[in-house]
């Protein structure tokens, strides 16, 4: 298509084109002057924007940083710790006060505190704070204004009118000065650590020792369009892939459950081990499965394109001319039947695995969602990482459900963002305690009222009469497994009135004390915690 002297722009859904186009045709297509127009005053010349020598160079340093090592240690301690502070400060809170929580918003701070953490190496604190942050505010709003200009050829005329209307409004150079001033302030106090011989592991500190295409060391300019690059790239579309992992998981029960089968093999001694949990993760089969699905129906950058440098011919015999425009859209290409088959609209993750079970992937064409080619993204493995370590956190902890009477849809952007976001409701299901011990966790259960009452009598009567002779290694009873003898991971509850005094505490306690006595022996050399929490009108006990 062509108008109004816009050169012409070409799109394909064919895998054939696509793999020609990053792939076997490499050199023909490059980032073009739309691309760079739009974006430039963000991007800078980062590794999106950057063509030629500059990307090469930027593309060969990143490279020794994303390595089996660093993923192995430093990346899964950042995000072990960032999915540690989320649970304590805003998922366990709501599932103790019944509270509506939008997902889709924590994912963004909680990608954007992991990825500035990565990158800059400094804590950005957005999930812990209540007001906005400066700096996530201008990056969001920058970004906003960074699409709007990618699709709309005359954006420099409209921008000097909305100012000229909307004096008022912060413009796009006043939220880039924000960034700007944020990546410095960064930037200089590192050059001040680092002459001080402080070694830091982040992204930043990797690009001061190296040099650029020239063969200078970078300035200020050039190390925020390096970092800032990573960033971007990370934090939207990993919140956003998770966004809609969870979406589809709550909406597809059957595929929720079977992954919930497998996470349970996750052993709960290495979810604080950052070696081990990294081994486990990486090798949960039908986790990458789900995973590679949603993005196969969402992908994170939904629609991209290139510049041909040269006349061309493609796999299914079209002509391209020099000066064209090329584009391809994933999100199409995902729902394609002529590409995926009949069922090419169903969430099905099984797509994903062989006969024995073992991951299978398709041609880098036929699923483009980490690019394909020379400029396949570097950081495919790091987001998947973070990704699949944040799925087996929370769903190990808790049960999410979708607040109904929600229109969850997607908007319309350079990355895959939900419009209105997603309101979810959460309860426990098992969580450690901060010293990572896992003999005994806490296990909440929302039942009704009537459920509640009825809760301590029912197990009492079902555990106290067993004597040895009856006894077994594992008693399994509605949604609580008991186990004992040696050694035991006891879910229990018992609910008492919330008008009830600290005494009737005690004697809740006691009570658990003589039922655990007779299966355990002598409990004082077992670790006991007991945890109360206001639900509705009653106090629910955690043991």
């Amino acid at each position: 298509m062509s108008a109004l002297g816009i050169p012409r722009h070409i799109a394909t859904l064919d895998p054939r084109n696509v793999e020609h186009i990053l792939k076997s045709n490499f050199e023909s297509y490059i980032k073009g002057p739309e691309f760079h127009a739009s974006l430039s005053d963000l991007f800078g010349n980062g590794i999106f924007n950057a063509n030629g020598e500059d990307w090469k160079y930027q593309r060969k340093t990143a490279s020794h940083v994303f390595n089996v090592k660093n993923f192995r240690d430093h990346f899964t301690d950042v995000f072990v710790e960032e999915i540690d502070y989320m649970s304590k400060h805003i998922w366990d809170k709501a599932a103790e006060n019944t509270e509506v929580v939008d997902f889709h918003d924590i994912m963004f701070k909680f990608t954007l505190d992991s990825f500035i953490l990565l990158g800059f190496g400094v804590q950005l604190n957005a999930l812990a704070s209540k007001k906005k942050v400066p700096f996530a505010v201008a990056f969001d709003e920058a970004q906003k204004t960074t699409f709007q200009r990618f699709v709309n050829p005359v954006w420099t005329v409209t921008e000097r009118l909305s100012r000229l209307v909307m004096p008022w409004r912060p413009s796009m150079n006043d939220h880039l000065h924000v960034v700007d001033q944020f990546a410095c302030q960064v930037i200089e106090k590192r050059r001040v650590e680092m002459a001080q011989n402080i070694e830091f592991r982040d992204l930043l500190s990797r690009f001061m020792h190296a040099r650029n295409a020239q063969g200078e060391l970078l300035n200020n300019d050039e190390l925020r369009d390096i970092v800032l690059n990573f960033v971007i790239a990370g934090r939207d579309t990993t919140a956003q892939a998770l966004s809609w992992t969870f979406y589809m998981l709550l909406c597809h029960p059957r595929i929720e459950e079977k992954l919930l089968q497998e996470i349970s093999t996750v052993p709960d001694q290495v979810m604080h081990d950052s070696p081990a949990l990294y081994s486990v993760v990486k090798d949960l089969k039908y986790a990458h499965a789900v995973f590679y699905e949603v993005l196969r129906l969402y992908p994170s950058v939904p629609l991209n394109q290139k510049y041909a440098l040269q006349d061309d011919i493609w796999p299914d015999g079209t002509h391209i001319k020099k000066g064209d425009y090329v584009l391809w859209c994933p999100y199409a290409q995902g729902r394609c039947e002529k590409v995926w088959g009949q069922d090419a609209q169903e969430f099905r993750p099984e797509r994903w695995l062989d006969e024995q079970g073992e991951l299978r992937r398709e041609s880098q064409g036929q699923w483009p969602a980490f690019h394909a080619g020379p400029r396949v993204c570097l950081g495919q493995n790091l987001a998947t990482l973070e990704a699949l370590i944040a799925i087996v956190f929370l769903l190990k902890r808790y049960k999410f459900s979708l607040v109904s009477g929600q229109d969850i849809t997607y908007q319309v952007s350079l990355t895959l963002p939900m419009l209105h976001g997603m309101k979810v409701m959460l309860r426990f299901i098992l969580v450690q305690n901060r010293q990572g011990k896992t003999r005994l966790a806490k296990w909440y259960v929302p039942y009704e009222d009537e459920e509640k009452v009825k809760l301590k009598g029912e197990v009492h009567r079902l555990v106290a009469p067993r004597d040895q002779k009856h006894q077994s290694n594992f008693v399994e009873y509605r949604n609580y497994k008991i186990v004992y003898r040696r050694y035991a991971g006891l879910f229990f509850c018992v609910c008492v009135d919330a008008n009830d005094n600290e005494l009737s505490y005690l004697e809740a306690i006691h009570f658990f004390v003589e039922v655990l006595d007779a299966f355990f022996g002598n409990v004082c050399e077992l670790d006991l915690v007991f945890n109360f929490y206001k639900v509705k009108k009653n106090i629910v006990l955690n043991a």
